[in-house]
């Protein structure tokens, strides 16, 4: 296979990837015993292969969540209707293409916690913003007094 296929690009991957192991590092690991190979079998290389669109990655996630919500309590049960939604945020640095940063919700769980979610990044960015600010008056005032002590 040719690495156009994939839409990541492989630096993804090869952060992970010990010479002569399978590049599906956090699912297997093996040794490759062929050389030139990047993966131990055709089911390691299908798997990342597949998870490169989100339309696969949200059949992988439902299908391993049973099509349930995965807040406790909710027997909300609609393989129609459910949602995926990442655990971590996108905003908040988490991976966009990773089956173990996403879950099931129902649609009434998923509006909740994506309000909660745009409410965290905006405090966050609230936030690196104020210091931002913070640290340039800092730096202002120590050139003013720099300046005030040259006359």
């Amino acid at each position: 296979m040719s690495n156009r296929v994939l839409s990541l690009p492989l630096s993804r991957f090869d952060h992970h990837v010990k010479k002569g192991r399978c590049r599906n590092y956090d699912r297997c690991g093996n040794k490759i015993k062929k050389p030139r190979r990047y993966y131990c079998s055709k089911l390691c290389s299908g798997y990342l292969f597949s998870i490169s669109n989100w339309s696969t990655l949200r059949q992988i996630v439902l299908e391993r969540d049973d099509h349930t919500c995965q807040v406790r309590k909710c027997r909300y049960r609609n393989p129609g209707k459910m949602e995926v939604d990442h655990i971590k945020p996108i905003g908040l640095g988490g991976d966009p293409l990773d089956p173990d940063n996403c879950q099931t919700l129902c649609p009434n769980h998923h509006k909740i916690k994506t309000k909660n979610d745009v409410r965290w990044i905006h405090h966050k960015k609230k936030q690196a913003l104020r210091k931002k600010l913070q640290m340039e008056r800092q730096l202002r005032r120590r050139q003013w007094g720099q300046f005030r002590l040259r006359f």
